[in-house]
């Protein structure tokens, strides 16, 4: 077992603070992290992916 955390995008959204089209706007524009695809079909994020990008750009507002 991997340990990974895999979320949907609408927990994505809630982590991020924006609605769910802006994440996968954000997404097509290469603005944010692409997701994975799970078994079935369903697309997924990397939890512990998103919370680094929000801690990146946190960080990167700050400077």
């Amino acid at each position: 077992m991997s340990g990974q955390v895999y979320i949907s995008v609408a927990k994505v959204a809630e982590i991020v603070g924006v609605d769910k089209s802006t994440i996968w706007r954000w997404k097509r524009a290469k603005k944010f992290p692409a997701p994975t695809i799970q078994t079935g079909g369903s697309t997924r994020w990397s939890e512990k992916v998103v919370r680094d990008w929000c801690s990146g750009k946190a960080e990167s507002e700050g400077a």
